[in-house]
């Protein structure tokens, strides 16, 4: 016999599943209340929404492992100065597969979460909304999602240690399309693999922190710079970024690696380099209307980089102190 609490869940479009454990999977069918089903469920419950559209706001707060699954299922924001999805102060949720259409207040939000991970889902936002966001949170990831038509910027991630923005596809955003801000001496992020094209501002921004990796993303089409750090001891490698209305790589900071990347059509510098210990070697740099390679600050290295159609090979700022170049073996040392 059907206990009264099930009964219920099903009069609101929801259907209850008990699992071997304790843990149980709800199952959400359209004209029902994804919120209901959040509300009812213990930590480790797995959500399913089904096909259909859902209008309204869902919060997930203060709970544990709870995951929210779609199959074929829309979300669109009733609240549009509200994220769409929000988790909270939660640990171990996942949001996966959903599509959402979000407002202003943007589409997938995690903040000050654990172990989240928000993957596989499609997408897009009115007005400045940004796609999914991560605000102080630890061990997140943002893995393999389809963002297209956003406002502001398509991922935007803050305050959040070693988080991994992995694998994700980045269409015509308003603003940055990857936008990482690490708080000073944190552990960098892992941005990886992803695809970037056609944003307004720069293609992948990385600010603060320290030892982070940009690797094997393919970016194009960006207003600003393609790749731009503002950080320390990030290594920068194997990416390929085209078309850029200033630098294809943009380097602000101390120790960093710019290894192995294919640049092309940059508005100014293939690669710009802005402090002291960078190290720029084995890149291939085509198309740059200013320098293949722009410098300024102390102590860094330029070695093995091929450059072709660039408005001039290299050029050293005024305070581009203690600059080596190195070609076929030999060091020339700018004193």
């Amino acid at each position: 016999m059907r206990s009264a609490a099930t009964l219920a869940l099903a009069v609101f479009g929801v259907a209850l599943s008990a699992a071997p454990s304790l843990a149980v999977t709800r199952y959400v069918r359209a004209g029902g209340s994804i919120q209901t089903a959040v509300n009812a469920a213990a930590n480790g419950d797995t959500i399913v929404c089904g096909p259909g559209i859902y209008h309204e706001n869902v919060v997930v707060s203060a709970r544990a492992n709870i995951k929210l699954v779609a199959n074929d299922a829309t979300i669109e924001a009733a609240d549009t100065t509200a994220a769409a999805v929000r988790v909270v102060d939660s640990s171990g949720c996942r949001v996966t597969g959903f599509t959402v259409h979000g407002g202003a207040g943007g589409c997938v939000r995690a903040t000050r979460c654990s172990d989240v991970r928000i993957r596989g889902n499609r997408v897009s936002s009115s007005s400045t909304g940004s796609g999914v966001v991560a605000e102080a949170c630890t061990s997140a990831q943002i893995s393999a999602n389809r963002c297209t038509d956003v406002g502001g910027d398509a991922v935007s991630v803050t305050s959040c240690p070693a988080v991994v923005v992995r694998d994700n596809v980045v269409r015509r955003c308003g603003a940055t399309g990857i936008m990482v801000s690490s708080d000073a001496g944190a552990q960098g992020a892992v941005v990886a693999t992803n695809r970037v094209t056609d944003c307004m501002a720069d293609g992948i921004d990385i600010s603060g922190g320290t030892g982070g990796r940009c690797a094997g993303n393919v970016v194009g089409s960006c207003g600003h710079d393609g790749v731009s750090v503002s950080a320390d001891a990030e290594v920068v490698v194997r990416n390929r970024v085209r078309t850029c209305g200033h630098d294809c790589v943009s380097i602000v900071g101390d120790t960093c690696t710019v290894t192995h990347n294919t640049l092309s059509g940059a508005g100014d510098a293939g690669v710009h380099l802005e402090g002291s210990g960078n190290s720029c070697s084995r890149n291939s740099i085509t198309g740059a209307t200013g320098a293949a390679v722009s410098v300024g600050g102390s102590a860094n290295v330029l070695a093995g980089n091929v450059a072709s159609a660039c408005g001039q090979l290299v050029d050293l700022g005024a305070d581009a102190s203690a600059t080596v170049l190195v070609r076929g073996g030999v060091r020339l040392r700018i004193l």
